[in-house]
């Protein structure tokens, strides 16, 4: 048997050893805990890992792709509102995406000037073999050709638009001096290309459409539509650097037609008009008289570069008859009657010639000068107050032909004398006698 101090000895012994042992239990509790939470943990974060891999894969990329693939849809919906926006526009009004358009305010003649109203783009190519050197063609800031030089005179006009030079897409004026002034300084033979893009001269209003497109406008009264003699056209009159409008106009019964047009390649008019047309319409607004179609034509040329006009054309016998008598019929001389082209490059001639010799005195006077005489002269000219003045001018247009007069022919090189263009069929006296000489 156990006394009783020794059993006290042995409780208070196992009190003591109790609080250690259940501690060091409790702490290898807590690290077991731990560790397992720590192989959970990394279980789980490498399945979620592997789970993430796999949906980049299946949606085609990482993060960064996902954040691109969530900005997309507002330039989507933006598109998608602007698509919807054009289809419910007019048809002659124009797109308002400017990056899908061919002309705008740094290209060509402006966002209005539509696609539809440029013919399909054309490449010319030219080869420039050594000495001779590569022909500059002269461009506006918005790349509109305005100087053509004569080796590509026949396949580039003035008011084209330099749409590449080389394969190269023009976007600046800039980017073709670089090109230019490579090409320039290139010294072996090399291929030239040009891709222009050349605006329509005229576009015929099908018989169809014709009533809806005068209903739009203000017609003067008593005007009649009338297919059957006449053709009816729009006409785009575009406007380039060293330019000229070249026309005269005049008024016969609600209508204002074109009487004269200036041959010149610097003219717009002759590209596009023909002597006869009659202009109904500029922009859409209805003409009634000379004075207005003068108003609109210096407006729209003032607010862009080019102007649409709607032209009533003869094709007809009776159609031509009308308008010949519509051009015959003078109501007012003209108070500043345009002059001949050959006047014109006389006074052109010598106003060059005054530039290179500014110091060549004149010679003899043409002028005659009167001697002095005691007696006063009482000669001279009165000019009454109802006088008229008349020009004295020369019809520089055909009204048979409709079109402008032809050139008097040139005298053939070695000839002497005057040069006439039909033989002269009355023989004189002298020529038949060398006849009778020679004959006999």
């Amino acid at each position: 048997m156990l006394n009783p101090e020794d059993a006290k000895k042995d409780s208070a012994s196992k009190r003591e050893a109790s609080p250690t042992s259940t501690r060091s239990k409790r702490q290898k509790k807590n690290r077991n805990l731990i560790n397992n939470n720590k192989s959970t943990y990394e279980a789980a974060s490498s399945v979620r890992s592997k789970r993430q891999k796999k949906n980049d894969i299946t949606d085609g990329g990482s993060n960064s792709t996902r954040q691109k693939r969530t900005k997309k849809p507002p330039t989507i919906v933006g598109s998608l509102e602007n698509l919807e926006k054009v289809q419910g526009e007019k048809s002659d009004a124009p797109p308002k995406d400017d990056n899908n358009h061919l002309c705008s305010d740094t290209i060509g003649y402006g966002p209005e000037f539509l696609d539809a109203w440029l013919e399909a783009p054309a490449t010319i190519e030219f080869k420039v073999e050594p000495p001779n050197k590569a022909p500059v063609v002269k461009v506006s800031k918005t790349l509109i050709i305005y100087d053509v030089p004569n080796q590509l005179s026949t396949k580039i006009e003035s008011g084209d638009i330099l749409y590449k030079f080389n394969d190269l897409l023009l976007t600046t004026r800039e980017e073709y001096i670089r090109q230019l002034q490579f090409v320039t300084a290139n010294p072996d033979s090399q291929t030239l290309t040009y891709t222009i893009l050349r605006p329509l001269k005229s576009k015929q209003i099908p018989e169809k459409e014709l009533s809806d497109v005068f209903s739009k406008l203000q017609s003067p009264q008593g005007f009649e539509i009338l297919p059957t003699h006449f053709d009816y056209l729009f006409v785009f009159l575009t406007i380039a650097p060293k330019t000229t409008l070249g026309v005269t106009i005049k008024g016969y019964n609600g209508k204002v037609y074109v009487s004269g047009i200036e041959k010149k390649v610097t003219s717009i008019a002759y590209k596009c008009l023909l002597v006869g047309d009659a202009i109904l319409a500029i922009e859409d607004q209805a003409l009634s008289g000379v004075k207005d179609t003068h108003e609109l034509l210096c407006t729209s040329f003032a607010k862009k570069k080019f102007v649409r006009l709607i032209i009533e054309r003869a094709k007809t016998a009776d159609g031509l008859r009308n308008v010949k008598l519509a051009l015959r019929i003078e109501k007012t001389f003209e108070i500043n009657p345009r002059m001949n082209e050959d006047i014109t490059n006389i006074c052109e001639q010598q106003i060059t010639f005054m530039k290179n010799y500014p110091e060549l005195k004149p010679g003899r006077m043409i002028y005659r000068q009167h001697h002095s005489s005691s007696k006063s002269s009482t000669s001279h000219v009165d000019v009454a107050p109802e006088s008229t003045e008349l020009p004295i001018t020369t019809d520089v247009n055909n009204l048979n032909l409709l079109a402008p007069t032809p050139p008097v022919p040139a005298v053939p090189p070695g000839t002497v004398g005057f040069f006439f263009p039909v033989p002269v069929l009355v023989e004189s006296a002298s020529k038949r006698m060398l006849k009778k000489r020679t004959t006999k």
